[in-house]
This record gives C-alpha cells, structure tokens and sequence, in this order.
C-alpha cells in the first residue's frame, strides 16, 4: 500500500474531523437524531474536506467512497463495554482499510 495509506488518512482526520466540528458550529442547526453532538451541516461539511483531501491522492469515485466511509466514523458513538473509542482513530482506521480495498 505505501505511504498513502497512512498519510491520507492523517490528512483526512487531521482536516476533515475539524471541518465538520466548525461547520456544525457556525451552520449546524439539524442535530443528527442518534447523536448527542453531531449536526448534519457540520456532517456534510467534513465529509466535502474528507473528499478534497482524498482527492489528492486517488480517483474521485475512489475519494467519494474513502471519504463517505471514513466520516461515517465521526458520527458513531462506539464503546466497547463501559470504554468509548475515539472517533479519530476510527476515521484513521476507516480511511486506512478503504484505501486499501479500492487501491
């Protein structure tokens, strides 16, 4: 897989997961019902920062997909018995295992 697989998904958490914290700040007003925290406007938001990121790197059919994926983990809240996993190793993981599935 290379270097890519691990710079994109570093660049994806490292743009994409701030983008949507400050696009659901400054435009959020549609709280995703099963989320405590996470606004739709803040949602697409990441997800067009995740996607100009990948683009940089794969085929934009490729990037929608990376993009998709890996911003889909900003919006679960996943714990394993009573310890919550951090939304931003999971974008990482997600963009990782994407990659290297549509590379």
């Amino acid at each position: 897989l290379g270097p890519t697989a691990v710079l994109l998904p570093l660049l994806i958490v490292t743009f994409a997961d701030p983008a949507s914290f400050f696009f659901g700040k400054l435009y959020g007003n549609h709280r995703l019902p099963f989320t405590k925290n996470r606004t739709l406007e803040g949602t697409i938001g990441g997800l067009l920062v995740a996607f100009l990121v990948a683009i940089f790197f794969v085929q934009p059919a490729n990037a929608v997909i990376i993009a998709t994926v890996a911003m889909s983990m900003d919006v679960l809240e996943t714990k394993v018995g009573a310890v919550e996993i951090d939304d931003n190793l999971l974008i990482q993981l997600a963009a990782c295992l994407v990659f290297g599935v549509v590379s």
